[in-house]
């Protein structure tokens, strides 16, 4: 299943359309949240902040304006995690697929790390909308799982986002070489 998944991704038009859907969700995600007053703490802010008094602090600078924008940004927000997903996949797939070889567990590992970083995001966002609109508790056991899902989210998407710059720079070597070998062997 990962590798058919690798298999269809590892396209230039997977990538391209797959990262401007994740644009345009994350643009329509800052509109949303132009709402926060200017001086208010940031969403990360609330996403890691770990204790009900962190949050409630966080909650209490956004006001009722702020906390209602924050729950509209949850709807598109449950499909930006698969489309950013899918993005940072689409692009580590394309990036490190070699013609005619499968790929290596490591690849294949760094492939799965944008997808487990969206199952962190969902588990977050799930949490913030059951505490923030459903029960209007903030649970001290909730906001720490919620927090640690969002932590390790930021992780794995920063480690996915890492491994771009030098997954671009061995596949540009690769064609390269390649290319000069077709060059040679033609002379």
């Amino acid at each position: 299943m990962i590798y058919r998944l690798y298999a269809s991704l590892a396209t230039l038009r997977s990538a391209l359309v797959w990262t401007l859907l994740a644009a345009m969700l994350f643009i329509s995600l800052i509109q949303i949240m132009r709402a926060l007053p200017p001086s208010a703490p940031s969403v990360v802010a609330l996403q890691l902040a770990f204790t009900p008094s962190r949050m409630e602090a966080v909650l209490n600078a956004w006001g009722a304006s702020g906390r209602q924008a924050y729950l509209l940004s949850l709807a598109p927000d449950f499909f930006y995690p698969l489309a950013y997903a899918c993005a940072l996949g689409a692009w580590i797939a394309l990036l490190s697929a070699i013609p005619g070889r499968a790929p290596s567990f490591w690849v294949l590992f760094l492939f799965m790390l944008p997808f487990m970083a969206a199952a962190m995001d969902y588990v977050e966002n799930f949490l913030h909308l059951w505490m923030l609109a459903l029960t209007d508790s903030l649970s001290p056991s909730l906001i720490f799982l919620a927090s640690l899902a969002a932590a390790i989210k930021w992780g794995l998407a920063g480690i996915s986002l890492l491994s771009l710059p030098p997954l671009f720079l061995r596949w540009w070597i690769i064609g390269r070489v390649s290319a000069r070998k077709q060059q040679n062997a033609g002379v």
